[in-house]
């Protein structure tokens, strides 16, 4: 696994981990600090990505004001550099283009596309 470049390419991030462990401790988000983002928020997830990713989307959802949730069939975590980046290309794509919606309706009209029916 190590022999491979991927392998490699992992071995030589090991340094960094301490540094971005620290890092992440530091920037520990609080409900009020997500609640205060005020941006359009797009949080995608693939549905045979890990239940513990999965799980905290809708939580988000909630808790940052602008956010939508996508949800794509058949995907997992690494489908942005692995599996589909052209469909996240995409999505992304439609994302910043479309006006603005609000209260979830992002989700909603993907669903009547059909885009989110397997």
């Amino acid at each position: 696994m190590l022999r491979d470049a991927e392998g490699r390419e992992m071995v030589a991030l090991l340094p960094t981990v301490v540094w971005e462990a620290k890092e992440i401790q530091r920037l520990d988000s609080t409900y009020e600090r997500y609640h205060s983002i005020s941006a359009d928020t797009l949080l995608l997830n693939g549905r045979k990505s890990p239940a513990y990713l999965r799980n905290i989307l809708p939580i988000l959802t909630r808790t940052i004001p602008h956010a939508q949730q996508l949800e794509l069939p058949g995907l997992n975590h690494n489908a942005p550099d692995q599996e589909a980046p052209e469909l996240i290309a995409s999505e992304l794509k439609r994302f910043f283009s479309e006006p603005r919606l609000r209260n979830n309706t992002y989700a909603m009209r993907m669903e009547q596309n059909h885009i989110l029916k397997e």
